[in-house]
Formats: structure tokens, sequence, C-alpha cells
């Protein structure tokens, strides 16, 4: 009974942290203890804290790649604590932030002969960049993998009906918001901006980083419940495959319009991360269905193009066509408002393209100079490290003088810069746009491998069990797995990453172990 208990609990933690993922800065006033503010985050903890427990008193847990986890976590944190004891950059403003935490003034007022001794801030430090480290990396890269794979190493199409469910459940909940918020940007309507305004300080706190982000209201582009528009394109690049697979095994028709509806989203967030990468997701899908040969596999990649290109053009006639007839008929009763003038669709067409996929590749274009900019940095760190790294959550004060010159006039890596120098690196950091560029900074080359690792696990067992494969969902999952990689490219992971490492393993074990025939 208490097992059953245990894996009920379990699978709805699992489905709420799905449920969240767009949710990762809900309000001060929600946030527990020092789990931080990222609500898909906090149900892993207590996800974690169950999984403890639960090993603890049945005694039973698996632990797969026991090696592989006990040396990853070593090295990590060796380099983290390496890295604050050989940090070159202390100074007075790190010293007083450090200073003034709480934890530091009560031991003061425990040991008042600490007052003054830098190596106590030095521990303290160390103490909180390991706790982060296990917080942030640890706890969902490696304790959110062996959650799924002890409840679903025996039954991975349980855990995967789990994960899709979940999923469709988010993107129907995405889709409902961005009804109101599509409405809003196609109109200017003031009224539905307020509802949006009522909403989403439910959601965040607006406006509490370098003065302007995240805004109450993000127009010209689709942002659903994510912070900003990249955010939940990285998201929505998860969910589409998952859509595929619940339609694959329900060939429920309502998948196709939710499907739709959600590529839609991706197109008019008008951000290169996304778009770039369903476009990738697309064309992997292809690859991979020829790889494969599942049944009429033919016929579903002509149907996914056919649903991408139809998505795309509703996105752009919407855009260019419906949303300046709607305009233009709420300017003429109001004279305080000019008409926005329509172009042609082939314009939009064009302009489209030139701004979110070709512009990729410009350093120039758009936030690509502050962007490729930060990633050379931490590029640059990482080969001046290459041995240990400097530590994660130290990389900011070792980044200031590694931009490369096309990036130094940015407006944004100004702010930046200026932020980590006045405020220190504890209050604000450089944030992480390349997540591979990252570990190299953070571990070194040898961190680089370990992370890699996996990756390079999952792609060769998945090409060595295809001979048993007759359905295009190990395709779907891996084009969200190879999704989730790009997204490496423009941010650090989410949960969507150890989630659909934790069922691709399940499911690989699964063929291995069990003598099937092709299905």
């Amino acid at each position: 009974m208490i097992s059953t208990a245990y894996y009920k609990i379990q699978e709805l933690l699992l489905c709420a942290m799905i449920i969240s993922l767009p949710l990762m800065r809900i309000p001060d006033r929600y946030t527990l203890f020092s789990m931080g503010n990222n609500l898909s985050m906090i149900f892993l903890f207590f996800s974690l804290l169950l999984f403890i427990v639960y090993s603890l008193w049945n005694k039973k847990t698996e632990f797969p790649f026991k090696l592989y986890f006990t040396i990853s976590v070593a090295w990590i944190v060796f380099c983290t604590i390496l890295g604050v004891f050989s940090f070159p950059f202390y100074d007075t403003v790190i010293y007083t932030y450090l200073i003034n935490t709480s934890v530091v003034q009560k031991l003061y007022a425990l040991f008042p002969s600490f007052v003054g001794n830098e190596f106590i801030l030095q521990v303290k430090l160390m103490v909180s960049l390991v706790w982060y480290l296990f917080r942030n990396f640890i706890f969902p890269l490696i304790g959110l993998f062996l959650i799924i794979f002890n409840l679903y190493k025996d039954d991975c199409k349980k855990g995967l009906d789990t994960i899709v469910n979940a999923a469709r459940i988010l993107t129907i909940l995405c889709i409902a918001y961005s009804i109101i918020e599509v409405s809003w940007l196609w109109s200017g309507s003031d009224y539905l901006a307020s509802i949006l305004v009522t909403i989403n300080n439910g959601l965040y706190d607006p406006v509490v980083q370098s003065g302007w982000w995240p805004p109450e209201l993000w127009p010209g582009q689709l942002r659903s419940l994510a912070l900003e528009p990249s955010y939940f394109s990285m998201i929505a690049v998860f969910l589409a495959p998952l859509l595929g697979i619940h339609y694959v095994n329900s060939k429920n028709k309502l998948d196709i319009i939710l499907a739709f509806l959600l590529v839609v989203m991706i197109f008019l967030t008008k951000a290169r991360t996304g778009v770039v990468i369903y476009l990738f997701e697309l064309v992997a899908f292809i690859v991979l269905s020829l790889i494969f040969r599942y049944k009429s596999w033919w016929k579903l990649c002509l149907f996914t193009i056919g649903l991408s290109v139809l998505s795309y053009s509703f996105a752009i006639v919407g855009d260019s066509v419906v949303s300046p007839i709607i305009k233009a008929s709420i300017s003429q009763s109001n004279t305080t408002k000019e008409a926005p003038k329509a172009i042609s669709v082939e314009k939009a067409l064009d302009k489209y393209i030139d701004s979110n996929v070709k512009s990729v590749s410009n350093t120039s274009s758009r936030s690509n100079s502050a962007r490729f900019g930060n990633t050379v940095a931490m590029f640059n760190v990482g080969l001046d490290h290459l041995a240990f790294g400097v530590g994660r959550g130290l990389h900011s004060s070792y980044m200031v003088d590694k931009f490369p010159d096309f990036a130094k006039d940015s407006g944004e890596v100004k702010r930046w810069t200026e932020d980590v120098l006045q405020k220190g690196f504890l209050a604000f950091e450089y944030p992480v746009l390349n997540e591979f560029a990252a570990i190299l900074a953070w571990f070194g080359l040898i961190g680089e491998v370990l992370f890699i690792t996996p990756i390079l696990y999952i792609l060769y067992r998945t090409y060595k069990i295809k001979k048993y494969i007759n359905n295009p969902i190990l395709v779907y999952l891996l084009v969200a797995f190879l999704g989730q990689i790009a997204c490496f490219m423009s941010n650090e992971f989410l949960l969507a990453y150890p989630i659909l490492v934790g069922i691709l393993v399940c499911y690989i074990k699964f063929y291995e172990h069990n003598d099937i025939t092709r299905e």
C-alpha cells in the first residue's frame, strides 16, 4: 500500500514539474525557504525528498551508472571548491556582500573573534556555491533521472504516458492563455492588456532585473506563460513532439488542433531560438524517420511538413493582414491612435525569414552581439582553465575582460558588466547563454566530457535498438531530446532535458532486455 501511494504521489509531482515548466520565477511571496523561485524545481525538491525517504525505507532502489555519477559529482564539487579558494578577484564589494548575509551575522554574534576573518567568508561562499550546485545542477540532472528511472524502469510505456499527458495539459493551458495574448497582440486592446497584466503579476514579479525584466507585457512577440518569448519557445519545442506521441497512441484529432496552435505560437514568438530549433526538429524528424523507417513513415513526414507550413502561413497572415485590419478598425473610433499600415504577405514572409532565421548567424543582428559575445567570453574562460574550470557560479569576474571586440560596444554587455562590477558577482552574474560553454568554464575539459557522455550514450543505444521499432514513438522522443540539446546553444538546460534522458534510458532498457519482435 505504501509503495502504491509513493508511485502515485511521485507521478503527480512529475506531472506538476512538467506543467509548471514556464513558471521559472514565481513571485517572492510564494517561495519556500531557499528553494528558489522556479516552481518546477520546488516540485522536484519535494519529489527528491520523498525519493530519499522511500529509498531508505524500501532499500531496493536501483542506482544505474553508479561509477559515472560518483565521478561526475565528485569532479564538479571538487572544481567548485577549488574555484572558491583559488579565486583571484576577492574585493571589498564581495566581502561586504558576504558579511551582510544572515548566516555570517549569526556566526559573528556567536564567535566575535571571527569578525574580519577572510577565510571564514570564503568558507561561507563555498558552502553557498556547493548548495546551489546541488540545488540547480546535480538534483535536476542526476536526482530527477534516478526518480524517473526507478519509477518506470519496468514499465517505460506507463512513464511515457504520464509525461505525454502532462505535456498535453501544459499545451492546453498555454493555448488558453495565449488566446487572450494573441488577441491583444493583434488588436492592441487596452482592456486585454489589463487582463494580461493582472494574470502576469500572479505568475512573477515584474521588472526586478536590469530595470526592465521581465516586463508586464511583451509587445510584438508571444511569450505565453513564460518570462520571455525565447523561454516559451524552448518549452514549446519540447511539447510539440510529445503531442505527436499522444496522437500516435490515441488517434485523437484534438491533438492535431493542439499541435497546429502550438506551432503557430512558436512562430508568433518571433524568437530565433525557438523558430530555428523547431525547424531543426522538423529536419531531424525527417532524417530519423528515414533511418528508422517505421510503418507509414513517409505519410507522417508529409503530414508534419504540411502542418508546419500551414501553421507558419497562419501566423504570417495573422500578423501582416488580420492584425492591421483589426487595429485600423479600432483606430477609427480612437483618433489619438494612428492606424497601422498593412504589408503584403510576400513582404511579411521575407521580413520574417530575414529577422528570425537568417539573422541567427549575423553577429550584428538584434541581440546577437551580446549573445555571441557572452558565449565567446565564456568559452575563453574555459580555454584559460581547461584543467579544472573556475567553479560553478564564479565565471562572471573572469569574463569581464574576455568579450570579443564585436561585443564590447553592445549596450546589453555594458549593462551586464556594470552590474557585475558594481554589485558583485554574488548579486548579479553574466547569464548563461550556452550550456556547453558554461560547463567548460565551470568544470574544465573533463567536466565537458562527463556532460556530453549521456548524450552520446543515448544516441548510440537508440540506434542499436532501431531494428525493434516499427512506430514513430522513439523518433518523436529523440526529436524532443535533440531539440533540448539544441537549446543548450542559447540557454541553460530546462527540466525537460533530464526528464527525456530518464524516459529514454527506460525505453532503451526495455528493448535491450526483452526478447521482442519488431512492433
